[in-house]
């Protein structure tokens, strides 16, 4: 437990993010680690799977953008029935933002698997 907390910890402190300044009609990538959870991850519930997740954020005024970015989990092997499968996950991400100030805003979005 205190392992994967560490990771998500690591992953949210070195995620990559061009928040400096903004303005209407920016365009800002970003890059950023994520973490599966066991349940969405390994149906048996013993693991779970650490991805990176690129993105692009349009700002259609000073404070509300939409944001994209595609959730990338690295290979994992899953055991059943005999036989071994290596699957890779992932998952699109469309989200609405409201900016309170540069750094810090409300979110709401969908995410397709």
């Amino acid at each position: 437990m205190k392992t994967k907390f560490i990771v998500f910890a690591l992953g949210t402190l070195f995620t990559i993010n061009s928040s400096f300044g903004q303005s209407k009609g920016d365009f800002r990538p970003s890059l950023g680690l994520v973490f599966g959870t066991k349940a969405g991850i390994d149906e048996g519930g013993e693991k779970g799977q650490i991805g990176i997740t690129p993105g692009i954020e349009y700002l259609f005024a000073n404070s509300i953008g939409a944001n994209v970015s595609y959730d990338y989990y690295f290979e994992s092997k899953v055991e059943g029935s005999g036989s071994d499968l290596s699957i890779q996950f992932g998952s699109l991400n469309i989200d609405g933002r409201y900016y309170f100030v540069p750094a810090i805003y409300g979110l709401v979005g969908i995410a397709f698997l």
